[in-house]
C-alpha cells in the first residue's frame, strides 16, 4: 500500500536521530519518512517535488525554502521551538519538544484535512467486521467485546469502536476525550479530507488494541444516519489497516442496520430469565417483520460465564483478559468463526 512521503528538515542532529530511531522501531503511522539536516540537500530535494508533506523547523524556514514548496498551503507544517515569524503564521504549527507519538499524530491530523488520497488498496479486502449487540441489559456484552479485542490483538491488528450512548469506559480505558467517534463520522462525510489519517490521528491503544473514543454527548448519535455509519466503515475496510473491527452497538440499532449487514458475525450475549428470553424473541420478530433475515442468520447467541474478579479502573481488563472469562471469549470466537 502506498504511503505518503513526509520530509523532515531540522538542524539538530540528536533530535533527528531520536526521530529516526522512533519511527524505525514502530512505524505504524502510514507515512514514509525522510530526514534532512543540511540546507542544500533539502533544497535539492524540494526541487524534485516528490514529497507529500513537509515538516520544517520554523527557525530554518526562509523565503528561498518557502518559494520552492509546491502547494505550500496544503503541504507545509512548521516545527516550532516556541516562536513563529509573523509571515509564517498562516501555516499549521506543531510544537517540537513533545513526545514524538503525539507530534506525529498532530501531523497526521493536519495532513488529513488537506489530502483526498484515501490509501485504498486494490488487493482483496482482509478486514472483517464483528458486531456485539444484545437487547438484554446487563449481559456483559462490553466486557466480552473488549476482552475479545485484547485477546485477538496478540496476533491481529484490532480496532474497537463503541457506539453506546453511555459507554462507562473513560476511566477504564484512560480515554482522551478531545475527539470522539462522532468527530470521525462528521469528517468522513466531508468531500475533502483523508479519513484514514484522521482516524489514525484519533486512535488510542489499550493492551495492543486500537480504539476510538466513544461519544461524549449521546444526543449527537440521533443526527447520524445509517448511510453515515456505513460510509465510515466501508472506508476503514477498504484501507485494509486492520484485521478485525469490533463494533460494540448501543440501543439505537434501527439506524445502523446496514452496518449490521456488514458484520461477519454478531455476537449476542443473553441471559436465561423469562423476560430476557422475551426480549430476544421481540428482537428476532423485528428482524423478520422488517425483512432482515440475512442479519438474523449472522447472530450467534451466547451465555457468558460469570465474572469473578476484584479489579477496577485500568486494571479491570488487564485481569479480565487473562482470566477464564478471557479464555472463553477467545475460544468461543475461534469456534464460531470457523477457525
Amino acid at each position: 500500500m502506498y504511503k505518503p512521503l513526509l520530509a523532515i528538515y531540522d538542524d539538530e542532529s540528536r533530535y533527528l536521530k531520536a526521530f529516526t530511531d522512533f519511527v524505525a522501531a514502530d512505524n505504524n503511522y502510514n507515512f514514509e519518512f525522510v530526514f534532512f539536516s543540511v540546507r542544500d540537500k533539502f533544497i535539492e530535494f524540494l526541487e524534485k517535488k516528490e514529497y507529500d508533506l513537509l515538516l520544517i523547523n520554523a527557525n530554518l524556514a526562509d523565503e528561498e525554502i518557502i518559494e520552492n514548496i509546491e502547494y505550500k498551503e496544503d503541504k507545509l507544517i512548521l516545527l516550532s521551538e516556541g516562536g513563529i515569524k509573523e509571515e509564517f503564521l498562516k501555516y499549521p504549527v506543531v510544537y517540537k519538544y513533545q513526545p514524538l507519538k503525539n507530534l506525529i499524530k498532530e501531523v497526521m491530523k493536519e495532513y488529513a484535512q488537506n489530502s483526498d488520497f484515501l490509501n485504498y488498496s486494490f488487493e482483496e479486502e482482509k478486514t472483517k467486521i464483528y458486531g456485539v449487540y444484545s437487547p438484554v441489559k446487563r449481559s456483559m456484552k462490553t466486557s466480552f467485546a473488549i476482552t475479545l479485542g485484547i485477546r485477538l490483538a496478540t496476533n491481529k491488528k484490532v480496532l474497537y469502536i463503541n457506539l453506546e450512548e453511555y459507554s462507562g469506559l473513560d476511566d477504564v480505558l484512560d480515554i482522551d476525550n478531545s475527539e470522539d467517534i462522532l468527530d470521525l463520522i462528521y469528517f468522513s462525510g466531508k468531500k475533502k479530507g483523508n479519513s484514514l489519517f484522521k482516524m489514525k490521528s484519533m486512535c488510542q491503544n489499550f493492551n495492543g488494541m486500537d480504539f476510538i473514543s466513544p461519544v461524549r454527548f449521546p444526543e449527537g448519535l440521533k443526527d447520524i444516519s445509517d448511510s453515515d455509519f456505513k460510509e465510515l466503515f466501508e472506508k476503514i475496510k477498504k484501507c485494509r489497516e486492520y484485521d478485525c473491527i469490533i463494533i460494540d452497538f448501543g440501543d439505537r440499532i434501527c439506524d445502523k442496520m446496514s452496518v449490521f449487514s456488514m458484520c461477519e458475525r454478531i455476537f449476542t450475549p443473553i441471559l436465561e430469565d423469562y423476560l430476557s428470553r422475551k426480549k430476544i424473541e421481540d428482537f428476532e420478530n423485528y428482524l423478520v417483520n422488517t425483512g432482515q433475515e440475512d442479519i438474523q442468520k449472522k447472530i450467534q447467541y451466547m451465555s457468558l460465564p460469570a465474572i469473578n474478579i476484584n479489579a477496577f479502573g485500568k486494571e479491570y481488563f488487564d485481569v479480565l483478559s487473562q482470566s477464564d472469562f478471557g479464555n472463553y471469549c477467545e475460544r468461543e470466537f475461534g469456534e464460531l468463526d470457523g477457525k
